[in-house]
């Protein structure tokens, strides 16, 4: 594939509702027109990566529509323009991936669990993004049990993975992998307070704890939970405990810190049509009656078809205050189930789901700093 230019640079505001672009990226590269969530997602030395994903090319998943997994990986290099590269085919993954947990620490981009056509996986694979020339994923030690939308990060080179889901529930475990000795293996951690996946996390570098915010955890016979609450890790002590929490219930947003310490969430699903429509496969699982068994059916397809998109509210942290407030609101259909990035230059919100099942191939651009 070509180079080519996306856009010409654009406004650089402060504000962090103005001054957004949205760009169809599948204009410009070959990334699926009716786009994909559940991607990850990594900026490393001014290219921006994104992997993986799924979408619904035969219809809904209401409509009996079967979903589609990705392993193709897309490149673009970020600048005074931002252009799509070329990418050699070892940039896919080795297998089809969505909903993996992502994380980049010191070149390498780790792809850690996630969902694949087969269900969950226990599969780790790194690729040292600095070696363009050779790009390799290179297979780690597999986690102890299969986890999607799990949530990562390092710490003194020791990568964590807490929560997520592995079968049918959701999980409450705490891995470590000590990248300095990977044949040492996984080993664990006393459990989060609760079990959660679908949250957002991020290092609050002002107080060096790891902020896990929202989320939600499955019930059995009964609807999801989703948390307004946030849990701390204090990576000294290696203890989780209960922070501040957010002013509403929360899952699947994205979360942001910018290079002077500010900290944001984008987007994300209060689970109010989530929940209700859990509701009525409960409700219909439970029936032996035909004619209520089609109506809790029916039901449940008009709210996934009716579905009126996600939160675009912003929560900023407000340190002088020590609590989340209300920053105003995202001038577009926020995504969830995709990773808010930036780096010195730009703010990148890159495509997501924007309604149930529904994809984008839109990236949403701010610009933060001039080139």
């Amino acid at each position: 594939m070509m180079v080519v230019t996306i856009f010409k640079p654009f406004a650089q505001s402060t504000s962090i509702t103005k001054d957004w672009l949205t760009l169809d990226a599948s204009g410009i590269s070959d990334l699926p027109s009716m786009g994909i969530a559940g991607q990850s997602a990594a900026i490393h030395q001014n290219r921006l990566y994104v992997l993986g994903g799924s979408n619904f090319p035969e219809g809904m998943p209401w409509e009996g529509g079967q979903k589609k997994y990705f392993d193709q990986a897309w490149a673009y290099q970020l600048g005074n323009e931002i252009k799509s590269i070329s990418q050699p085919t070892a940039l896919n993954y080795v297998q089809p991936i969505a909903y993996a947990t992502s994380v980049l620490h010191n070149h390498q981009w780790i792809i850690i669990g996630g969902e694949t056509p087969n269900g969950k996986t226990r599969a780790v694979n790194a690729m040292d993004l600095s070696n363009t020339a050779h790009l390799q994923w290179e297979a780690f030690p597999a986690l102890p049990i299969p986890l999607s939308n799990a949530h990562g990060f390092v710490t003194d080179e020791k990568l964590h993975i807490v929560g997520g889901e592995t079968g049918s529930i959701t999980s409450a475990t705490h891995f470590v992998l000590d990248l300095r000795n990977l044949s040492k293996g996984w080993t664990t951690l006393p459990d989060l307070p609760y079990p959660v996946s679908h949250a957002v996390l991020i290092k609050d570098q002002k107080e060096n704890r790891l902020l896990l915010i929202g989320g939600r955890t499955k019930v059995k016979d009964q609807p999801s939970i989703f948390y307004r609450s946030v849990l701390s890790f204090d990576p000294v002590a290696n203890q989780w405990q209960e922070a501040e929490p957010i002013p509403y219930p929360l899952a699947a947003g994205t979360g942001i810190v910018l290079k002077d310490g500010s900290m944001f969430v984008f987007g994300g699903d209060k689970g109010t049509v989530f929940q209700e429509v859990e509701h009525c496969i409960l409700e219909a699982s439970r029936s032996t009656d035909p004619v209520a068994i089609a109506s809790w059916n029916e039901k449940r397809k008009m709210l996934q078809s009716g579905h009126p998109g996600f939160s675009r509210e912003i929560l900023q942290w407000n340190e002088k205050k020590r609590k989340w407030e209300p920053a105003g609101k995202l001038p577009f259909p926020t995504p969830v189930t995709t990773q808010s990035l930036c780096n010195e230059q730009y703010l990148i919100i890159s495509a997501g789901e924007v309604r149930a099942g529904v994809r984008t191939s839109n990236f949403y651009i701010k610009k933060i700093k001039s080139a």
